[in-house]
């Protein structure tokens, strides 16, 4: 895995992010954080075995502890941040889930562009991001 990039894409639950990867599926390998949250590292790591190309995943919270232990791995993590008005997000959780967004949730929406400048990270709306990483490849 030593220097594979790994693309971490960030941001509060209907922001975008597994959008953004379903898109690019023809250009990176997809891990979906949802479907191996007890073991993603494991999955990304066989992804990685498996395919060539980028590997993209989403990291809905603890950006920091998940990308710590992607980079132990061995792999280069390159996070870039979703960010969208709180309101916005709270409307996409509840037309998804069907109840009010966490109010972590709803707090972190306003302060998770601090994080991106924080890494000196890319950010930007779900469309703004796609189009960075499709332009990449």
């Amino acid at each position: 895995m030593k220097g594979r990039k790994l693309y971490l894409l960030c941001g509060v639950s209907g922001s975008g992010k597994t959008w953004v990867c379903k898109k690019l599926t023809n250009k990176y390998n997809y891990v979906p954080h949802d479907l191996n949250f007890a073991n993603i590292y494991q999955a990304v790591s066989i992804a990685a075995s498996k395919s060539s190309n980028p590997i993209i995943t989403e990291c809905p919270f603890g950006e920091r502890i998940q990308r710590e232990a992607l980079e132990k791995l061995g792999f280069e993590v390159i996070p870039l941040f979703i960010v969208l008005d709180s309101d916005l997000a709270a409307l996409r959780y509840f037309e998804r889930e069907g109840k009010k967004i966490y109010k972590s949730a709803y707090k972190r929406a306003t302060s998770i562009v601090n994080r991106a400048l924080e890494w000196k990270a890319q950010f930007g709306s779900s469309k703004e991001i796609f189009d960075h990483l499709n332009n990449l490849i």
